[in-house]
């Protein structure tokens, strides 16, 4: 800041943000044409009022009209804040039944709400009870095993074919013999069958 300016801050007062005051007990400083009275709106209309008799009593009418006019502007602001307080008492009881109102239907939600979670868990238990049941029926069936009934985990693998010696065949590769014997022209012979 520059020297010579003037700091405008609050310094924390946030006067522009104030809540207007309440006309009924706000206190007032009255200047009437010859006396001071002060208090707020009813007393000093009320003041006013008992000062406009004396000066009818008295003879005075132009006094007796004047201080009548002072009482009838602060018997205005006390129907304004009359009428204000009125008008803050119905909100207040408005904002206050639809508060109850809220309420009643969040505890109706939540009932609501309570009861689908209780039917919930009445389903989920006799979906469990149908699976407990489910599960003790197929350890029934686990613990009888059926007949001729193996389990396999893998593929079935072959074995080969033992030969009649017992000697397992993919070791020793099978040989055929075949005998020649000599061919005669006029009979036919027969062959020997070949050792196997």
């Amino acid at each position: 800041m520059r020297p010579g300016q003037k700091n405008n801050r609050g310094r924390g007062r946030n006067n522009n943000n104030r809540k207007p005051s309440n006309p009924l007990s706000r206190s007032y400083d009255s200047t009437g044409p010859d006396v001071k009275v002060r208090g707020n709106a009813q007393t000093v209309a009320e003041k006013y009022m008992a000062l406009a008799r004396d000066a009818q009593g008295s003879g005075d009418r132009v006094m007796a009209e004047n201080y009548l006019q002072h009482a009838e502007h602060y018997n205005r602001i006390v129907a304004q804040g009359q009428a204000q307080l009125q008008e803050r008492q119905q909100r207040d009881e408005a904002a206050r039944e639809q508060q109850e109102r809220d309420q009643q239907e969040k505890a109706a939600e939540a009932a609501e709400n309570s009861e689908d979670a209780a039917e919930a868990v009445e389903t989920t238990a006799e979906n469990s009870d149908a699976e407990v049941g489910d599960a003790a029926q197929a350890a029934e069936s686990d613990e009888k095993p059926r007949r001729n009934q193996r389990r396999r985990t893998g593929p079935r693998q072959r074995r080969p074919r033992a030969n009649e010696n017992g000697e397992d065949a993919a070791a020793k590769p099978q040989v055929e013999v075949v005998a020649e014997a000599p061919v005669e022209a006029s009979e036919p012979t027969e062959t020997a069958p070949a050792a196997e």
